[in-house]
């Protein structure tokens, strides 16, 4: 059906709450859908039942609102006015190439740089408050904080992690995922939270 159909719409199957469950959605529906089952912001029904009479998901409609397209267009940036961390910060401090990045550093040295958490998170706050219901998001930006989604959590599980205090860390972990949903959905607990006590050192203690 995927090449034979106009829209080429791609099938999906759940293999957890429902089994066997299957529809199909559009191309330009798919990197949604897939962030949301990621992050478990939502369910494999959520999307199944917002299908439309041909069995094929479109979109939400009325509901929430559909995924930000992408654009190729650059980042704007004021420095100044971000001294804590910039959006451009998280392109940065998401780049797994670069060895001095958060991510970087996680990688090579399996080390939480509190300074550079410091740029990535402030970066990630100010991004999803410039693009809360924009049109269009930068194509690098999206980039930047789907490799911080994925990557961190998994790079922090790490035998060889230099150790921290888990319940700080955990706190923190938490922090990437509300802030992923805010910016791929538009999603947040409270828009006008900033940093936790101790934010930016991993072993600080929380209130």
């Amino acid at each position: 059906m995927t090449i034979i159909h106009s829209e080429r719409p791609l099938l999906a199957i759940d293999v957890g709450d429902e089994p066997g469950r299957s529809f199909r959605l559009i191309p330009s529906e798919v990197q949604g859908f897939a962030v949301n089952m990621l992050i478990s912001n939502m369910d494999f029904a959520d999307f199944g039942d917002s299908v439309g009479p041909d069995g094929i998901f479109r979109g939400f409609g009325s509901g929430p609102p559909p995924e930000l397209p992408l654009t190729d267009a650059p980042t704007p940036i004021d420095q100044s006015a971000h001294p804590a961390g910039s959006i451009d910060d998280v392109c940065r401090e998401a780049d797994p190439d670069d060895p001095s990045s958060f991510i970087g550093q996680l990688i090579r040295e399996r080390f939480w740089n509190p300074e550079s958490w410091q740029r990535l998170e402030a970066g990630m706050r100010e991004a999803c408050r410039r693009y809360d219901g924009s049109a269009e998001v930068p194509r690098d930006l999206t980039a930047a904080f789907h490799s911080v989604m994925v990557r961190t959590p998994n790079l922090v599980a790490d035998p060889g992690m230099i150790p921290m205090d888990p319940g700080a860390v955990e706190v923190r972990l938490e922090r990437i995922r509300v802030l992923s949903a805010w910016f791929f959905r538009g999603w947040t607990i409270d828009r006008d939270d900033g940093p936790l006590p101790g934010e930016y050192d991993p072993n600080a203690s929380h209130g």
